[in-house]
């Protein structure tokens, strides 16, 4: 490992560790709205689908 021993990396680490923090809460908040706009998506399509299903019931049955 480039000739670093393991003391070294984990000084390293330690003085790093406020950027792994803001770097880990940066990627979380990136998941978590990239979540939440999948499943208001998800949402929105199934209240279409729900919306058409109803429509053509309501035609269906406007029909006979």
């Amino acid at each position: 490992m480039n000739g670093m021993k393991k003391e070294e990396i984990a000084k390293l680490v330690w003085q790093l560790r406020p950027f792994i923090f803001l770097l880990a809460i940066i990627v979380m908040t990136k998941l978590g709205t990239l979540l939440i706009n999948g499943a208001v998506s998800l949402a929105e399509t199934a209240h279409q689908l729900g919306y058409q299903f109803g429509s053509l019931l309501e035609r269906h049955w406007q029909l006979k």
